[in-house]
C-alpha cells in the first residue's frame, strides 16, 4: 500500500534502511529511541547491524544529553526508578541581553516523567497505554483498580 499524497498517513523515508528496535517517550519533545541501520550509509557514518541511540530534551543541546543520558536513564525514568540527582542538570549559556553578551547558569529539570497533559496506565495485557486527561475510560480503569486490590 502506498502512502504517498494520503491524509493522515506518514510517509516512511526511511523504511528500508532503519529498524526502531525501542522507543521511551517522556513527554512532548523529550524522547529516546534505539535505532538498527539495516544497510551501510552512503557516508559511511554508520555500517549495516549498527545501533545507534537518538537523545531529545526540550531545551537542553543533544550534546549534552548524549553525554550525561543513556536509554536505559530514560526508561528508568518512566518507571519512577531514576535518582533526583541524575534528573536535574546545571549548564552555562551564553545569550545576548541588551545587546551584550552574557553567560548564564541554567538549571533545569532534564528527565521528568510527570505528564501534565496524558493520564499513563497499564492494561490487563500489562502494555503501557494512555488518555488524555478528562477522558471518560480514565474513571473506569481507577475503579478496576480499586477493585482488583
Amino acid at each position: 500500500m502506498s502512502r504517498k499524497k494520503q491524509v493522515g498517513l506518514f510517509l516512511d523515508e526511511e523504511a528500508d534502511q532503519i529498524e526502531i528496535i525501542a522507543y521511551v517517550g517522556l513527554c512532548s519533545k523529550s524522547y529516546c529511541l534505539l535505532k538498527k541501520h539495516l544497510v551501510d550509509s552512503e557516508d559511511e557514518s554508520f555500517k549495516a547491524g549498527e545501533i545507534e541511540t537518538v537523545i531529545k530534551g526540550k531545551g537542553i543541546s543533544t550534546r549534552y544529553l548524549k553525554a550525561m543520558y543513556t536509554f536505559q536513564d530514560y526508561f528508568d525514568c518512566v518507571k519512577g526508578s531514576l535518582p533526583e540527582s541524575k534528573a536535574k542538570i546545571e549548564f552555562n549559556n551564553i545569550q545576548r541581553k541588551n545587546y551584550q553578551n552574557v553567560t548564564t547558569t541554567v538549571n533545569k529539570v532534564a528527565l521528568s516523567s510527570f505528564d501534565d497533559k496524558m493520564y499513563h496506565y497499564k492494561n490487563p495485557e500489562g502494555v503501557w497505554e494512555s488518555l488524555p486527561h478528562g477522558h471518560y475510560k480514565i474513571n473506569e480503569i481507577l475503579t478496576q483498580n480499586v477493585d482488583s486490590s
